[in-house]
């Protein structure tokens, strides 16, 4: 019996209705998806936050965008291929720094090339 195949645009309609913030990552750190759940916690629309890169870094004069990215990014051992659990953060507009546990998931365990997170 033949599985039943799934289009990304049905994989897509699962993350949006998990009750839980879901966001993609691809091998150059950019966010390529967040759910609207994600774009709750962080209070911002999805045009400020997909397509930014997640880049760590501690400049405080960077704009709310690239902080929000740093706040999210997913320690290097992801894209080594390993499972992590890791702290995020996020600072709201009223300045309320906000954190949570998030579980990255690395889209291979090829050591040397990860598609995404």
């Amino acid at each position: 019996m033949a599985r039943p195949t799934t289009s990304a645009t049905d994989l897509v309609k699962l993350m949006n209705l998990a009750t839980v913030p879901i966001y993609v990552l691809d091998d150059s750190r950019r966010i390529r998806f967040a759910n609207q759940c994600l774009l709750d916690w962080v209070k911002m629309p999805g045009e400020e936050v997909v397509g930014q890169v997640c880049e760590y870094h501690s400049d405080t004069t960077e704009s709310s965008r690239s902080s929000l990215a740093a706040g999210l990014c997913p320690p290097p051992e992801v894209f080594a291929g390993q499972a992590q659990r890791a702290m995020i953060a996020c600072q709201h507009a009223d300045g309320k720094l906000v954190r949570r546990w998030a579980d990255f998931v690395p889209l291979s365990t090829d050591e040397i090339e990860c598609p995404g997170v």
